[in-house]
């Protein structure tokens, strides 16, 4: 029996790898002839067939509802500055949704993206490149052929040049040294509720520094999950997307580098948590307690959230009528909604269909102030936030009608990590 229960916890293991490795396979194939594009409109100059024909076109992948697609404006407009001189390089973007979306985008956020902005309301260009992510840029050359797929913000000025002058790559050199310890570690691997394989904890395999993870979840009414999973999330950060404390000044913890462990998470339940769980950590959140108490038993963690009484700051809302503005675009019809977060570029922070408790927790981490949400509003909102300095951070939140404030003896939840 201990042999089959090992085969099938193998077998289960390299299918939920192949899972994580196939999401990465996004984009058209490199040296591979780029699909035809089907344009039904632009927010520029007209498209014609043909315009880009002997061409180089980047070509960069994006939607109103994708905050990182937003936060990467400035870079992909840098490189737009870079070869606007020659004729012979094209810049474009795409999004598939219908036209009052991104109109009422650029009018509301006054947000400059150079190039040309294209729309396929179809989807038939997304589908034909096979872009499964976004934001995702191609490059395609004066002869049709695509030479580069990656994440906009990763396409360098040196490496598109090197593309226009059909500068072969260099070979890698093997790196001397010692080589990285993968993350990886049996000991940690585990698989729990094995009758139904219902939810699985490991360390992840990926052993860089980057910021790399992804995820996908199912929200049920009452703001819990139904099903969860995550990969290469560093384990603090899945607490704080877990509790909604997003980790940062609220935290303490005793041992910070066993709280940067990556791990993944897949939660699918095969029925409803016991009731025991309702009140354990989040207030009547099941399933999310039910994945704290997981994760706290694998790796050997005590979790407990305290209000205490400190100085910290308020967010306020000084104009709602402005801040109304700010509210999430209506949906296209038979497309679900979107929250999104950037990471911080420059300073900067964009922020789609987050509700006010998020951004103040998303503040107070990049901050590193305790901030609490002061202004009793529950809907949500599109913003862009400076989290430079505080100073920098009430004159970015005053275009929306918001304010932090200085409070004394104010409660706040901090949580508690404590490694045994």
């Amino acid at each position: 029996m201990k042999q089959i229960l090992q085969v099938l916890l193998t077998i289960l293991f390299a299918f939920v790898t192949n899972i994580a490795i196939a999401q990465f396979v996004n984009g058209p194939t490199i040296d591979s002839a780029a699909p035809a594009m089907n344009i039904k409109g632009s927010l520029d100059k007209a498209y014609h067939p043909g315009m880009f024909d002997k061409k180089f076109v980047v070509i960069d992948f994006w939607a109103t509802w994708c905050a990182p697609c937003i936060a990467g404006f400035p870079h992909f407009n840098a490189l737009v500055t870079k070869f606007e001189k020659d004729k012979n390089v094209v810049f474009a973007t795409m999004t598939d949704e219908e036209r009052f979306r991104p109109e009422l985008f650029f009018k509301r956020t006054g947000k400059e993206l150079k190039g040309i902005r294209l729309i396929d309301n179809e989807r038939k260009t997304m589908g034909d490149f096979k872009i499964l992510s976004i934001p995702t840029a191609v490059v395609i050359d004066d002869a049709g052929i695509v030479r580069w797929v990656g994440n906009p913000n990763k396409l360098r000025e040196t490496k598109l040049d090197s593309i226009i002058k059909r500068i072969p790559e260099p070979k890698l050199l093997a790196e001397k040294g010692k080589a990285a310890t993968p993350y990886f570690d049996p000991a940690v691997r585990s698989f729990l509720n094995r009758a139904s394989f219902g939810i699985l904890l490991l360390k992840s395999t990926d052993s860089t520094t980057e910021e790399n993870s992804s995820g996908s979840w199912a929200t049920l009414l009452s703001g819990d999950y139904s099903s969860l999973d995550y990969n290469r999330i560093k384990l603090l950060d899945c607490i704080g997307f877990l509790t909604g404390i997003t980790n940062g000044p609220r935290y303490i913890v005793t041992n910070k580098e066993k709280g940067d462990f990556k791990i993944d998470l897949i939660y699918k339940p095969r029925k409803a948590v016991d009731s025991s769980y309702i009140g354990k950590y989040v207030p009547e959140k099941p399933n999310i307690n039910y994945m704290l108490e997981m994760l706290s038993k694998t790796f050997k963690f005590h979790l407990a959230i305290k209000s205490v009484i400190l100085p910290g700051y308020q967010l306020v809302a000084i104009d709602t009528n402005l801040l109304n503005v700010f509210a999430p675009i209506p949906v296209d019809p038979g497309r679900t909604t979107h929250s999104t977060e950037s990471d911080e570029i420059g300073g900067i922070v964009e922020i789609v269909n987050h509700s006010l408790d998020e951004i103040t927790s998303t503040l107070g981490s990049y901050l590193k102030v305790l901030i609490k949400n002061g202004t009793g509003i529950k809907k949500n909102f599109d913003l862009t936030l400076n989290v430079r300095n505080l100073n920098e951070a009430n004159l970015q939140l005053a275009k929306y009608g918001l304010k932090l404030e200085a409070t004394t003896n104010d409660p706040f939840d901090l949580v508690y990590v404590d490694f045994y």
